[in-house]
């Protein structure tokens, strides 16, 4: 079967579990692959983005032996599959193919991590999420490993109204707010979810080159172009890439690591680089555009990202370099890092021995777009975790030029309502003790929507903003890297 024709899935039922958080996601419409990919299934599929795969897909019931394309496995298979099957899903995934679950809780991944040789990497599902609508692995040809996931959207946000009464003959502002609830959002609609599914197909329609493609691949060009050696890090090592994909209101928010690591031979110490690549479509839920009414819009996003066990234990993991810094009134800014690690170094080549330099540096930049968002850099505060919030400009009173009696609203960033794609990288320093200890990275990523209004009265303005502020907390479990060279391993 030809390669981009054929994928890997496995499918299972929703279970509901009670828990303690390039390939460029999702794209503002639905999108129709060039060919209907063709797959193996075994069992039946289910569950709430089973039908909108199902559509996509070219099904061949799999008779048992199959490790040529992509293989489907259903709920009720899962928990039955025999040898000869474990064996033929995990040839496929060797081969490259995309192996993917839909509707799954923790047991079914945990299931089949053991039937691909990755039980040292444990997953876990984001706090208060019971299931991911889709979850996948992949090894692409450089030895990189892809793991992606799809949740179910936001049902739930915070919500709160900042009030501002700007008196228009004297100039003078009063401020109010009100405390946060807690409001129930909008059904999960049909374009909804072939919104999410659209951004799954265009994952699996890049098979194969996931890298090649990615905005990690653009920011090493560029540190190339900066004159980054050939002992760097993103270029020697390969990656473990982790993807999570929100919805929330119809906007569609993708968040990928690339994390890079080595080992000092020298004294033990492991070195991560990390890169956050976010890509947050903000389209969908803008869908009020009046004279004095506009929303909702992104307003601000906010991410942190620590070593969980860790957070404040300086000793265990050192934060040694952050980016972008704290920007402001600027219509780009250049996330980059740069540092060298002394020594023998041994790192992770994607095949079954480890790659081992005299020294290695840590190259990377991107410059973002960040057109009327100010970009504040809080890494740090807990010692050793990282912190970044963009806050973008809110729609506010027009000008007279705008509108005679200014009654009428500005509209917002372009970026506020379209595609914002923040860059956000750190190196962390990792004693011994963390490698046999816990490996977990916490991550909380925000976002906060708003709807600006204004109530014009002739010689007096207010100015209301609603604010739906949503956040998930998740967790990734980091493979470090091999602590031998290759004439031991």
């Amino acid at each position: 079967m030809p390669r981009m024709t054929k994928w890997v899935l496995a499918v299972a039922l929703p279970v509901a579990m009670a828990i303690g958080c390039g390939t460029w996601f999702f794209p503002p419409a639905p999108i129709e692959p060039e060919v209907t990919p063709e797959a193996y299934v075994i069992g039946d599929l289910d569950g709430v983005a089973a039908d909108k795969i199902q559509d996509s897909l070219d099904l061949t019931p799999h008779t048992g032996t199959e490790s040529d394309a992509p293989i489907l496995i259903g709920a009720d298979a899962v928990g039955g599959l025999s040898v000869t099957q474990q064996a033929a899903i995990k040839s496929a995934h060797d081969a490259g193919w995309s192996i993917v679950l839909v509707n799954v809780g923790v047991a079914e991944i945990a299931a089949l991590h053991q039937i691909l040789s990755y039980a040292d990497t444990p997953y876990d599902l984001p706090d208060a999420v019971s299931h991911a609508e889709v979850y996948a692995l992949d090894v692409e040809p450089d030895g990189s490993v892809w793991q992606a996931s799809w949740f179910p959207p936001a049902t739930t946000a915070m919500s709160r109204t900042e009030t501002r009464d700007i008196d228009l003959i004297s100039g003078a502002t009063v401020t109010s707010q009100t405390d946060p609830v807690q409001v129930a959002l909008g059904p999960d609609t049909d374009e909804d979810r072939n919104s999410r599914m659209a951004g799954f197909a265009k994952w699996l329609a890049d098979d194969g080159k996931r890298m090649d493609s990615s905005i990690a691949q653009a920011a090493k060009r560029q540190a190339t172009a900066q004159g980054a050696g050939s002992n760097n890090l993103p270029d020697l090592a390969s990656a473990f890439v982790n993807q999570t994909y929100f919805q929330y209101e119809g906007d569609n928010f993708g968040i990928s690591h690339f994390v890079y690591s080595c080992h000092s031979l020298d004294n033990g110490d492991d070195w991560f680089f990390v890169q956050q690549f976010c890509v947050l479509n903000g389209a969908n839920a803008y869908k009020t555009n009046e004279t004095m009414k506009k929303g909702q819009y992104m307003g601000a996003i906010k991410t942190i990202a620590n070593m969980h066990a860790y957070i404040g234990d300086g000793n265990a993991v050192g934060l040694i370099q952050s980016s972008p810094p704290t920007v402001n009134q600027v219509t780009s800014v250049t996330s980059g890092v740069s540092f060298q690690v002394g020594g023998t170094v041994s790192f992770n080549t994607g095949g079954p021995n480890a790659g081992v330099s005299a020294g290695i540096t840590i190259n990377s930049s991107k410059t973002v777009d960040v057109q009327d968002v100010t970009t504040v850099n809080q890494a740090g505060e807990n010692v050793n975790d990282v912190r970044w919030q963009y806050n973008f400009r809110l729609s506010d009173v027009g000008t007279i030029a705008d509108c005679f009696f200014q009654n009428c609203i500005t509209n917002p960033p372009e970026l506020a309502i379209s595609s914002f794609q923040p860059v956000n990288q750190w190196i962390w320093r990792m004693a011994p003790e963390v490698r046999n200890g816990s490996r977990v990275m916490g991550v909380l990523f925000e976002a906060d929507l708003v709807t600006t209004q204004e109530d014009w009265k002739v010689f007096s303005i207010t100015i209301d903003d609603y604010y739906a502020d949503r956040a998930w907390v998740y967790y990734i479990t980091l493979p470090f890297p091999p602590t031998k060279g290759p004439s031991s391993s």
